[in-house]
């Protein structure tokens, strides 16, 4: 079997004197003590800022890392799937005896590293081997351990695994270590493949590659074997030699150097450690950036939605259950299409995550996650066998750099063959002894004023391990054996230093009123410019750990080209925190039945200090920077922290801010309503427009068109009354009849009855109408800050002439998922603010909540006094809320009409969750926008009695009606005559006629030729009667459904024909009935079969 040479990284932390243990940080976890048939729960992590008992004893501690391409995972519902990882390993250690010049070897071996107690086999090279020991692996061993993504990290979390402990008794330097580490069974390897091609194709998918292409005929290798070497190790003292060869570096940063930022996002406190010179929205556009949102920040509402990312950035989610809709999927050429069900998610919930801190100066380490540093794709570069290193010496030296001749002959022969130990390691022994100075064979020589050349010129090679060295200039004089392997194999003697986590105590200040201690603006909370902030005896101190990575580095790599590496970042999440405030339980959940783990954990009684909302102030008090080995570094108390631009606090360099949230997940619900009133929500075959609305500043009269597009009438200010109510020219009316009589919609005709009896109130009681007024002026200022046709298109003729405004029903509802249910969530005032200036693509025009049209809520306070300027007059105080917000409580449901452009969407901002838009269905509108057409009063003007002749446009598909009354009650609608360029009156008599201007408008012609015929075969019905699902037959025969709804939207298309046949009648084609009140449903004409046969078909069969 021939072996794949991958690297692996080795530290090697040599202790010389033993210390205190209250110097050593504890890392290790503990065993879980699982029972059967119960979910107990115990505490598996140590304390923050925990010591160990005792200190480590002296001797060498080794730990080596896995390839990052087995420290990733899949996740799937399942939860993460690993990858396996080698269970079998071997280190092999080369010293000097006293008098000796070969170098003595020693090993042991760890036979199965996923044994639940794993065993140390050392001594194999002793006179008596020690008896093998039972190697059957019994499961698969992962880098999660127990169940921690850090687990595998940590020297004393897998001590005997990946990790050894050398006590060095009776031992001189200097000191080698050589680490392998195989498959014990063989069929677990990652490149057990059965081809060359499939075993690059292995390759690839690890960003593995070759040092070298595989020649012609040469066989790939069909096993891994993982390798690592630890060089020129001083013992007793670090400087075994003169020289740099022997000088053990620190790699431990300095404490002076350390910069600490915190900030809602990772991606905020990057930019706050390493940018915090750049104005407001510099820096937002760099945290954009950064977190992989940045858009065209330059274009139209640009900064806005920017915004609105940047906050939804600040919430963790997830997805709810969603369901399914039924599409069309064509079949191609030769086939027919079919219905198929697509699934679909549910609206996401959010909640607060955990603030966010970055360490910079730190001396990050690449041992776990920059295993492809030194590949030109980022990619981790191994070698085959053939390309081991057998001699590393000096130009003109012979071979005097051969590392055989360093070692005893056989050196590894009284292994036991039960381990199965692969051929190579003896290769890679002799390697070991050829890449380390202290196995130089001149080393005996050296004095302090003629060092080694050899032992050098293998030194000199780790120059070239810095980035951006050259390779070239370090090995130049050397003369080498063999391939080199990557340097991240290879350990100088250095003290190592991998930070891991940031143990943490904060302390939370909460705000004294919650919500009501901030202002709500265009996407988030801010704070007022004087805060109230709580005294120090209300802080509530919390202590965590933060599992570190080199993510903020990635990050600045991504977004800065050559430039993101030169940072030294490491950061986290402020992990429990949230947890904590709301005092969930932090200790694991342990049982031998694996499916106990799959059913809710019972919910834990409420804690005194539980918090369901999080609103308040951060404070860092204290920060221990620990390594793999416990080693630590403490941060001064308490350190100076750079606070990230949305939390900084007006008068508080030390507190960050922390915007309202809440501690469970949440969701903000508007969504479109029955316009009829029901609590039926908008569909296909349910619309939300209750009218339309057409503003006349000209004459400040409001006309109002049914659903449809069809005029009703229309509200105009009155000299006598105040206000009053106008029929449509050319329509029945009644004296004195009020809108909400004449009007089908119930919602429309309380808009405009209640608007009439304002204006006609004010004027009994002597004041100046302003209510009917107040609304056309705010339309029109609103309306200057929207896209007016961007979203609803430009193709109707009433946007254009009218620029007609629709009003719809809604509702708005805050839904919170906490398991405890906690009173205070529904007594918590949520602010909501609806539309927004900052977007153009907003089209809310304005709104009244829970059908009190006495108050019209404006989108933002400014749109008041724009409409102020309009004709200098203010508007109504009793009318109009200038505030742009009003308060809902969780968990009850508010009806809301809005005022709407066409086709336009509208934002809802709460703060507590992200910004959310919802937009009209352009089929909702679009049917009454094409018929719909203002009419246009003019008077007096001559006309012709026998045929109304007037200049109208003539490129309009259309008729021009004039509208008049020929007496006091009754109408009359005259065609018009298109009038020519040369105006001439008639010779017989004119007239001098008022009247209304109107275009009938012609609307499109419905395109029906080349429809889809669908038989419907079944339907369903919900417990009132009504058909609530319609299905058939693909031609493959499998069943499909869809809600009525659908069916209407796909029918009224044009694309779809549907049609019932009871056994040899003629096809009954569906049609879709248009109620008054706006709600469509389907039916087949009445024949000899049924009055509708769409009633008579069967319930589709059980799948």
């Amino acid at each position: 079997m021939a072996s794949l040479l991958v690297p692996i990284a080795l530290d090697v932390l040599i202790v010389r004197s033993q210390g205190a243990g209250a110097d050593w940080a504890e890392t290790a976890m503990r065993a879980p003590k699982a029972q059967a048939n119960r979910v107990v729960r115990q505490q598996l992590d140590a304390d923050p800022f925990e010591t160990m008992a005792e200190g480590r004893a002296p001797g060498a501690y080794l730990h080596w890392a896995l390839p990052d391409a087995l420290t990733s995972g899949v996740v799937d519902a399942n939860g993460v799937e690993m990858p396996a990882v080698p269970d079998r390993w071997m280190v092999l250690r080369l010293t000097t005896p006293p008098g000796a010049v070969q170098r003595k070897v020693d090993a042991w071996i760890i036979p199965d590293a996923g044994a639940d107690m794993p065993v140390v086999v050392g001594d194999l090279l002793a006179a008596v081997p020690p008896a093998v020991q039972p190697s059957t692996p019994k499961g698969e061993l992962t880098a999660l351990g127990i169940g921690s993504f850090g687990w595998a990290a940590y020297f004393d979390n897998v001590a005997g695994r990946f990790a050894l402990y050398d006590d060095l008794v009776d031992v001189a330097g200097p000191v080698a270590y050589l680490v392998c580490g195989w498959y014990a069974d063989p069929a677990k390897d990652p490149v057990a493949a059965s081809t060359e091609s499939d075993f690059l194709d292995r390759l690839d998918d690890r960003d593995w590659s070759l040092a070298r292409p595989l020649a012609t005929g040469e066989a790939f290798p069909d096993r891994c074997l993982f390798h690592a070497a630890a060089l020129a190790l001083g013992w007793p003292k670090a400087d075994w030699t003169v020289g740099d060869p022997g000088q053990e570096g620190e790699q431990k940063p300095d404490l002076a150097g350390i910069e600490v930022a915190i900030g809602e996002t990772l991606a905020e406190a990057v930019v706050a450690i390493v940018a915090n010179d750049l104005d407001a929205t510099a820096s937002r556009i760099l945290e954009a950036r950064l977190a992989g949102l940045i858009g065209d920040a330059t274009g139209m509402d640009g900064l806005a939605k920017l915004d609105a990312a940047l906050s939804a950035a600040r919430f963790g989610s997830a997805p709810t259950e969603g369901g399914s809709e039924t599409v069309w999927k064509p079949g191609d050429a030769d086939g027919t299409g079919s219905f198929r069900a697509a699934a679909r998610t549910g609206p996401r919930r959010w909640q607060a995550t955990n603030p966010a801190i970055v360490l910079q100066g730190a001396a990050r380490s690449a041992k776990h996650g920059g295993d492809g540093r030194f590949g030109e794709n980022d990619d981790l570069i191994c070698r085959l066998e053939a390309d081991v290193v057998t001699a590393f010496g000096i130009t003109g030296g012979g071979a005097g750099g051969a590392g055989a001749s360093m070692l005893p002959a056989a050196p590894l022969a009284p292994i036991p063959a039960d381990y199965g130990m692969p051929a190579v390691v003896v290769a890679l022994l002799g390697e070991l002894a050829s890449l380390d100075p202290g196995s130089a064979p001149d080393l005996d020589q050296a004095t302090a004023t003629d060092p080694s050349p050899i032992a050098a010129a293998r030194a000199r090679w780790w120059q070239s391990f810095a980035a951006g060295a050259d390779e070239a200039m370090a090995l130049a004089g050397a003369e080498i054996t063999g391939i080199l392997p990557s340097p991240v194999a290879i350990t100088p003697p250095l003290r190592p230093w991998t930070p891991l986590h940031l143990d943490w105590t904060v302390s939370y200040l909460p705000s004294p009123h919650g919500t009501h201690d901030w202002d709500l603006g265009d996407s988030d909370f801010s704070l007022p410019s004087t805060p109230a902030v709580p005294a120090d005896d209300a802080a509530v101190a919390i202590s965590g750990r933060s599992l570190l990575s080199a993510a903020p580095s990635r990050l600045l790599e991504f977004a800065i080209a050559d430039g993101g590496d030169a940072f030294d970042l490491v950061g986290g999440a402020l992990e429990s925190f949230t947890a904590q405030l709301r005092g969930d339980p932090l200790t694991a959940r342990v049982t031998a039945d694996h499916g106990r783990l799959d059913a809710p954990a019972p919910i834990d009684p409420r804690p005194a200090h539980f918090r369901p909302l999080r609103s308040g102030f951060l404070r860092v008090d204290r920060l221990r920077l620990v390594d793999g080995f416990g080693q630590y570094v403490d941060l001064a108390a308490p350190p100076v922290v750079a606070i990230g631009s949305s939390l900084a606090t007006p008068g508080h360099a030390s507190l960050a801010a922390l915007r309202p949230r809440f501690t469970a997940p949440a969701q903000v619900l508007l969504r479109f309503m029955d316009a009829a009133g029901s609590a039926t929500e908008a569909s296909e075959a349910v619309t939300p427009v209750c009218g339309f609305l057409l503003p006349s500043p000209r004459d400040g009269s409001l006309a109002l068109f049914d659903a449809a597009g069809i005029g009703l009438g229309a509200l105009r200010p009155d000299g006598v009354d105040g206000a009053a109510w106008e029929e449509a020219p050319g329509q029945p009316s009644g004296l004195g009849a009020r809108p909400g009589n004449q009007i089908g919609n119930a919602v429309l005709g309380g808009f405009a009855d209640r608007l009439l009896d304002i204006d006609v109130a004010a004027k009994l009681r002597g004041e100046i109408p302003g209510a009917l007024s107040a609304l056309l002026r705010i339309i029109d200022a609103t309306r200057w800050s929207t896209d007016l046709t961007g979203a609803s298109g430009d193709e109707h003729l009433s946007l254009i002439l009218g620029r007609p405004a629709v009003l719809v029903q809604a509702s708005i509802s805050i839904d919170i998922f906490d398991r405890r249910d906690p009173p205070e969530n529904a007594t918590t005032a949520v602010p909501v603010r609806l539309g927004t200036l900052a977007q153009a693509s907003d089209g809310l025009l304005g709104y009244f909540v829970a059908g009190d049209y006495s108050v019209l809520h404006l989108i933002d306070p400014g749109v008041a006094e724009l409409a102020e300027t309009i004709d200098g007059a203010p508007l109504s105080e009793t009318f109009v809320d200038r505030s742009g917000v009003f308060y809902i409580n969780p968990g009850l449901s508010v009806p809301l009409t809005l005022i709407m452009e066409p086709g336009a969407g509208a934002q809802v901002t709460t703060g507590v969750l992200p910004q959310k838009e919802i937009g009209l269905r352009r089929e909702w509108t679009s049917a009454a926008l094409s018929r719909l057409s203002p009419t246009l009063r003019f008077g007096p003007v001559l006309r012709d009695p026998q045929a109304t002749r007037l200049p109208v446009a003539s490129d309009i598909r259309g008729d021009w009606l004039w509208h008049r009354r020929p007496d006091p009650v009754s109408w009359t609608s005259d065609e018009v005559v298109p009038a020519t360029t040369a105006a001439q009156l008639s010779e017989s008599a004119v007239v001098a006629s008022d009247g209304w201007l109107q275009v009938k408008l012609i609307p499109d012609g419905d395109y029906r030729e080349g429809a889809i015929g669908v038989r419907i075969r079944y339907a369903t019905r919900a417990r009132s009667g009504a058909i609530e699902t319609i299905g058939g037959l693909n031609e493959d025969g499998t069943v499909f459904t869809m809600p009525v709804g659908q069916a209407v939207q796909l029918q009224e298309s044009g694309r779809f024909r549907f049609f019932v046949q009871q056994g040899t009648e003629p096809e009954a084609a569906l049609l879709v009935v248009h109620m008054r009140s706006g709600r469509r449903y389907m039916r087949t004409h009445a024949d000899r079969a049924s009055d509708n046969n769409l009633a008579n078909l069967p319930p589709p069969p059980m799948r």
